[in-house]
């Protein structure tokens, strides 16, 4: 429990979370998996180091071509729904297209 035993929470580990995702995903045949989060944010600096675990312990390569941080000023900025409807946009217009997209 931690040091205040009468708060209740519901705690994750962003590394340990999303290497689990990655796994599942490729369970599920997914080939091209992309990221995309928010830079300069510490969750998104644990999930997207799972992120990288989990292709690593799946076999997989890294392409930085499917993964897509997007800058904090421009996310405090912006709509959360437009700035995934751009990052999406972008994404399918690659030539290697992701048939799995974590969005942290």
């Amino acid at each position: 429990m931690g040091t205040h035993p009468n708060v209740s929470y519901v705690g994750a580990d962003g590394l340990t979370d999303i290497a689990g995702v990655v796994r599942e995903l490729v369970n599920r045949d997914a080939r091209g998996i992309a990221f995309v989060g928010i830079e300069d944010i510490c969750n998104n600096t644990y999930r997207f180091m799972g992120y990288r675990a989990g292709l690593s312990a799946c076999g997989y390569d890294y392409d930085p071509a499917l993964v897509h941080m997007v800058p904090l000023r421009e996310a405090l900025a912006t709509s959360h729904f437009v700035l995934g409807y751009e990052v999406a946009r972008q994404l399918m217009s690659q030539e290697r297209k992701p048939d799995a997209v974590i969005a942290a």
